[in-house]
């Protein structure tokens, strides 16, 4: 059902390819396949991560979502049928030839925007995404964002908004809460959309350390400074993101109201 174009990347799972349908809705559509090798999916763990990515992943259609077209199997591989996303990963656009790099204030409003609108979505159909970093942000060659990457991502009933006590997610994004094992929701998502746009605007996360005992020391008590090279409006928004107390956090509609945007 379609034809292998070239290699778009490799990672620990298996190799990401890109291709284009021959038949059916796809044909003449240029897509991404990721290959998951199976025999990298040995632990009941990770195989449970495959299957609620695809379950979770496959119900969802909106502008800021990476659109997950299909999935098949054979003998040895995992086939997730995707959207091509041709300008690589958001992680890129700061991290160029091993150095850093910030985005304008105008980039980030534009990209901050789509995310927001993606986020809404997503916790409006009940889907907590629980790992938002710069590298599950992918763009395409007009420069949509697009939310990809929910191999961690988990259904909250609607009774049971902070049902989850789960420890996962990435370090320089990760809420005081969900480290503290405690009872987390919606907030969790918002405290990592609030790290995402301090990096965009500074190049690094706001309680990255020189260590991953150091990051999770900083978000545990809450510690950050945000640079005078970011507006008033921006910081504000930032700290508004940031309470240490999910309920004392901006709401996603909120937050298209502040002043920033």
């Amino acid at each position: 059902d379609y034809q292998l174009l070239r290699v778009l990347g490799n990672g620990s799972f298996g190799a990401v390819l890109e291709a284009q349908g021959v038949r059916g809705m796809l044909r003449g559509r240029r897509v991404a396949i990721k290959m998951i090798a199976k025999r990298q999916m040995a632990s009941d763990a990770l195989w449970k991560r495959v299957v609620n990515e695809v379950t979770i992943h496959l119900r969802l259609r909106h502008p800021a979502v990476l659109r997950l077209y299909d999935c098949f199997e054979d003998a040895d591989h995992v086939y997730l049928v995707m959207e091509l996303c041709t300008g690589g990963e958001l992680f890129g656009q700061l991290h160029r030839n091993g150095r850093r790099r910030r985005l304008t204030e105008a980039r980030t409003r534009d990209i901050m925007r789509q995310l927001i609108s993606g986020l809404m979505y997503l916790h409006a159909h009940g889907v907590l995404h629980r790992d938002l970093k710069l590298s599950n942000v992918l763009l395409t060659a007009d420069h949509r964002v697009k939310l990809g990457d929910f191999g961690l991502a988990t259904l909250l009933r609607a009774n049971r908004p902070d049902e989850r006590r789960t420890l996962c997610g990435t370090p320089n994004y990760i809420a005081p809460e969900v480290l503290a094992h405690e009872p987390y929701g919606f907030e969790s998502d918002i405290w990592s959309l609030g790290c995402i746009l301090v990096a965009l605007l500074t190049g690094r996360g706001p309680f990255e350390g020189q260590s991953t005992a150091e990051t999770l020391d900083n978000i545990r008590n809450c510690t950050y400074s945000l640079p005078g090279s970011m507006s008033v409006a921006s910081r504000d928004l930032a700290r508004r993101f940031l309470q240490k107390d999910p309920h004392r956090r901006i709401s996603l509609q909120k937050a298209l109201l502040h002043p920033f945007f």
